[in-house]
């Protein structure tokens, strides 16, 4: 898990890299028109985090990354390597066999879309409202559980509103835990809606989802 780790940063490097250079080289777009907008914004702070960029523009008419990545070098060679070895490696399942390498299988596949991404128009991904719940499910189960038992131990509420539930995660801890008597999610996707409501717990000991 912990080479997987290793090599995520390289990986994200070259699908940056790639949004890059379809949408800002190839589509040669006016980045003065984007400038402002949430998409842009987040796609230039991740640059900069992954310290792939050289320099913009304050009214971020224009970026450029650094050296490293225009053109082939040995730098470059070793970063795709990374890109390579991860993608090739989300069909092999039997590599991602505990729980944290398999939540990394999920990202690794939720990453690969974001090389689709368009900087001007909304792109509709190819993966299912149920790939996304997924992941979510993941990463509260690996990461969020515990901690959320703990600050809800002394909680004396019994009625529970979730808005925007998702796959249920929270829905479900509110039902196994017992002591809420009211438990409400609102979810605006139906086939996610409906996934939670076929879910054992949820037939179980009830609950409410529209």
């Amino acid at each position: 898990e912990y080479g997987l780790y290793a090599r995520m940063k390289n990986f994200i490097r070259i699908v940056c890299l790639k949004v890059y250079n379809k949408e800002i080289l190839e589509a040669k777009i006016n980045l003065e028109e984007l400038n402002g907008t949430d998409l842009y914004i987040a796609y230039i702070d991740l640059l900069r985090n992954l310290e792939m960029l050289e320099e913009n523009d304050k009214d971020g008419s224009s970026i450029k990354l650094k050296e490293i990545y225009d053109g082939k070098n040995e730098k470059l060679s070793k970063i795709l390597q990374d890109y390579n070895y991860m993608k090739d490696l989300v069909s092999q399942k039997s590599k991602f066999k505990t729980p944290t390498s398999r939540y990394i299988n999920h990202l690794i596949k939720y990453i690969l879309e974001l090389e689709s991404i368009s900087l001007v128009k909304k792109t509709n991904a190819s993966l299912s409202d149920d790939f996304y719940s997924d992941l979510g499910e993941e990463a509260f189960t690996l990461f969020n559980e515990k901690n959320y038992t703990l600050a809800l131990s002394d909680c004396t509420i019994a009625r529970i509103l979730d808005i925007g539930c998702g796959n249920g995660n929270f829905i479900d801890y509110f039902i196994e835990n017992g002591k809420f008597t009211n438990i409400v999610g609102i979810e605006k996707q139906q086939n996610v809606s409906d996934h939670i409501k076929n879910k054992d717990v949820y037939k179980r000991q009830g609950g409410r989802c529209y």
